[in-house]
């Protein structure tokens, strides 16, 4: 019998539980491909995306528990503080792609008097080994350095709290960018405690200073929903894909950023977009219709995601991200062209939102930001 979705990704998932070494799950990452392209289109994209990302985290646990073993080989010894492996980007909203790479960090707890340099040094081998791990699976390593490898977004709590601060003090173009990065922030392995920490830091930031949700107002609308003058589609017009679509940064980063937003400026602590955009119906932020409409125009992106052609270069998984003129049917371009104007209201939304927020200037009080960050 024919193994359904369900049964099909948990013997995968089965077999990297299993796995010995890195090698055998670079092997099962190749197997991992295959099943994607064999489900897609077969499967309800909602349930794909669902199997496909519980998946991309068991990958990475497993890793996390190789390097662990790894260094304890090589005389390292034990992790020795309780620490969180955490995913960004696409990751950490559960959004991952067969071919999302490497966005990560790690926070550790605060080490003793005297045992700082030690403790920096045993988790900066272990986000080494991990991201190396990861790269022979075919994970890219992130082209921005987000990666737990790199010394910012590798500390332990204390320092991830005196970073976020020195980010809000000055929230230069740069700076609100990373405080983006760091809102969809997921643990993935270890202490859910020391990750939970640092989002309430987060959040009682913004919740007691509204104005710092201008600077990440104007780095959230940098990318613009790829819609023309008179409703038309902006197509690539040069190179390999002439005439196709770029439904990464045209439509799904555009949808990303301004639902991301409305759930800072609400409190709302879930990375996922789809749990963003469901709480934020629960608390009346927006309209049930308005909604609605918007989890439909984002589970479109979704699945246009996923149909764009991927390959691999250098042992790693890619895309452009960017739908082939020859898949633009005229039902592909309607709902396209549906998305993109929702997009374009949904970023209007935001605008009038975020600034009547900061207008209001309203603090939230301590029960309230309890509420909101899960607390």
């Amino acid at each position: 019998m024919k193994p359904t979705l369900g049964s099909a990704w948990l013997l995968l998932r089965t077999r990297i539980d299993r796995a010995a070494g890195t090698d055998e799950l670079a092997l099962i990452r190749a197997d991992m491909q295959d099943l994607f392209r064999k489900e897609l289109g077969e499967e309800a994209v909602a349930l794909l995306y669902k199997e496909l990302n519980f998946t991309h985290d068991t990958m990475i646990r497993k890793m996390i528990l190789l390097a662990e073993k790894r260094l304890a080989a090589e005389g390292a010894g034990e992790p020795p503080l309780p620490y969180a492996f955490l995913l960004m980007g696409s990751g950490g909203r559960e959004e991952q792609t067969p071919w999302s790479d490497q966005d990560n960090g790690l926070v550790y707890e605060n080490p003793p008097e005297g045992m700082e340099a030690a403790a920096d040094v045993y988790f900066s081998k272990l986000a080494q080994r991990i991201r190396q791990g990861l790269e022979l699976a075919g994970y890219p390593p992130c082209t921005g350095r987000v990666l737990a490898e790199n010394s910012m977004w590798r500390r332990s709590e204390a320092g991830w709290k005196d970073q976020l601060s020195g980010w809000f003090e000055e929230p230069v173009w740069e700076n609100a960018r990373y405080l983006l990065i760091a809102s969809d922030l997921r643990c993935v392995y270890g202490s859910e405690a020391l990750a939970d920490r640092i989002k309430q830091a987060f959040h009682e930031s913004i919740a007691l200073n509204r104005g710092l949700l201008l600077p990440l107002l104007a780095n959230t609308l940098h990318h613009k929903v790829f819609l023309g003058l008179l409703g038309r589609l902006v197509t690539e017009r040069y190179g390999p894909y002439a005439g196709g679509v770029d439904i990464k940064y045209g439509l799904y980063i555009p949808l990303v950023n301004a639902v991301r937003l409305l759930a800072l400026e609400n409190g709302i602590s879930d990375s996922s977009t789809f749990k963003r955009i469901h709480a934020l119906i629960d608390r009346g932020a927006v309209t049930v219709e308005f909604g609605t409409a918007c989890r439909e125009v984002f589970l479109h992106s979704l699945e246009m995601r996923l149909n764009t052609p991927f390959y691999r270069e250098n042992g790693h998984f890619a895309t452009a991200g960017i739908l082939p003129a020859e898949m633009l049917t005229r039902k592909c371009r309607a709902e396209l062209k549906n998305g993109l104007k929702f997009g374009k209201r949904l970023q209007r939304q935001v605008i009038r939102q975020v600034r009547g927020s900061v207008k209001k200037g309203w603090p939230a009080s301590s029960a309230k930001l309890r509420e909101h960050t899960g607390q």
